[in-house]
């Protein structure tokens, strides 16, 4: 494609009704100097050129931006010898134990146990179930929340209770911290396990709350559905009778 000067410019090119240059308007662009020749140009021409000039930008080679490297670029950064203490290396391959919490740590747990893409939900430090995040509404939580995170809030009633049929004095404790004064979490992603117990009270309860998570098993995992087990545990000498009840708000016709 030839060059056009500035004092040329690009005259207008009317097309005609066939779609290639007017025969009147070439004509009288050959009677002027400098217009015939390799010098002319159509506005086919023009913008075939201009398609094939921006198609051919594709094909450019790739741009380095960095780079090549040699082994001991990266040894003035990251040392093969990082002088590790090894009994601080071995412990990083020890099971260890899961963090018991009590009291006031109980205020801040909200471990997730939720299907994958089945709505979010929380276990909270004394068993009960929040941040119901199933309504279309968005409850965001970011960054700031390590430093300010948010307090365990139910947004929906729910709950369980253990009542005494036989054996002691009836009695309905309410499976949480305002039922029984020892309540502890400990979390291990993802079954968070939870515990009741009271010296007054015959009976101990614990409970582990999980999603069906199961490695490489995308439908199973992704089951809108929450296992809640729950274990008793007799801690007189005499034979108790008791049952497990729950209760769920109907979020249908909470809204």
């Amino acid at each position: 494609m030839k060059e056009i000067n500035k004092s040329e410019g690009l005259r207008p090119a009317m097309l005609h009704k066939d779609g290639g240059p007017n025969p009147e308007e070439t004509a009288a662009c050959c009677n002027t100097s400098g217009c015939c020749g390799g010098s002319s140009i159509t506005r086919r021409r023009f913008i075939g050129s201009a398609a094939l000039a921006t198609a051919g930008s594709f094909f450019l080679p790739r741009m380095i931006m960095a780079g090549p490297f040699e082994a001991g670029d990266f040894q003035k950064l990251v040392p093969i010898d990082k002088k590790l203490d090894p009994a601080w290396v071995k412990s990083l391959f020890e099971r260890g134990e899961s963090e018991v919490l009590r009291g006031g740590d109980l205020k801040y747990v909200g471990m997730p146990i939720g299907g994958i893409c089945a709505g979010q939900l929380y276990l909270g430090g004394d068993g009960k179930l929040w941040h119901w995040d199933i309504f279309n509404e968005q409850h965001q939580t970011g960054s700031k929340h390590y430093k300010e995170p948010r307090p365990a809030t139910e947004g929906m009633n729910q709950g369980f209770a253990l009542r005494i049929l036989s054996g002691a004095p009836p009695e309905v404790r309410t499976l949480d911290a305002g039922g029984f004064p020892g309540v502890t979490f400990s979390g291990a992603y993802p079954i968070g396990k939870v515990t009741y117990s009271d010296p007054a009270f015959p009976l101990e309860v614990s409970m582990e709350a999980f999603s069906p998570f199961i490695p490489l098993d995308l439908a199973d995992s992704s089951l809108p559905a929450t296992v809640m087990k729950f274990t008793v545990k007799n801690t007189s000498s005499a034979r108790i009778e008791a049952e497990l009840g729950a209760w769920l708000e109907n979020a249908v016709v909470r809204k």
